[in-house]
């Protein structure tokens, strides 16, 4: 039996959206033919577990298992993306000090410090 196929209504499965954006959905309910998640998207309870309606071909989402790797990388993306949209120049010297102390921390920064 396939993963898709042992959901239950308050799993977690990671929805693969086109262009290779990613989250966290959460089924809402399941019958013999589909998954229904909390925000209504409807995919194949069979094959890959590809969106019913609204999307197709090369744009078709689909289900995934949420694995521990999988969870962390969406999170890594969405913090990463939420990090980039900051308006830096808002926030005090001493918020930016502190900032800065974090990443010089990181092996990945003092690399680039020194390089430019």
């Amino acid at each position: 039996m396939s993963w898709l196929e042992e959901l239950k209504p308050g799993d977690s499965v990671v929805v693969n959206a086109p262009l290779g954006s990613e989250s966290i959905g959460k089924v809402a309910r399941v019958t013999k033919t589909m998954i229904v998640l909390d925000s209504g998207g409807r995919f194949q309870r069979s094959g890959f577990g590809g969106r019913i309606g609204r999307s197709s071909g090369f744009h078709r989402s689909n289900l995934a298992e949420a694995t521990p790797e999988a969870r962390d990388r969406i999170r890594h993306a969405n913090l990463a993306n939420n990090l980039r949209h900051v308006d830096w120049k808002t926030l005090s010297l001493e918020t930016l000090e502190q900032v800065s102390a974090i990443w010089r921390k990181d092996p990945i920064w003092r690399k680039k410090e020194v390089s430019s």
